[in-house]
């Protein structure tokens, strides 16, 4: 590796940092309640799956939902019965 090359890299990694260092920080685990109400992206984030799964298993009504004007939310709880449900607890 040439001067010129070490040089570059150093540039490179000292950006990342900097750009690392102006990020904002993540935002605070939630406390959750079994009353809590997720949006989709919540919920499937929960669940650790993308929203394309998270569909599937509503349109399989495996996953129950609420409706709020237009706005699908899911109970926390709901949530959990499913993760219960995968377990076998039902």
């Amino acid at each position: 590796m040439t001067k010129l090359q070490r040089t570059d890299l150093n540039a490179d990694a000292a950006s990342a940092l900097i750009a690392a260092l102006q990020a904002p920080p993540p935002a605070p685990p939630r406390n959750l309640t079994p009353d809590s109400l997720l949006t989709i992206p919540e919920a499937a984030s929960e669940l650790r799956i993308c929203r394309s799964n998270f569909y599937k298993l509503m349109n399989e009504d495996r996953i129950r939902t609420l409706k709020l004007g237009s706005r699908t939310l899911i109970e926390y709880r709901e949530i959990l019965r499913f993760i219960g449900e995968l377990r076998g607890e039902t």
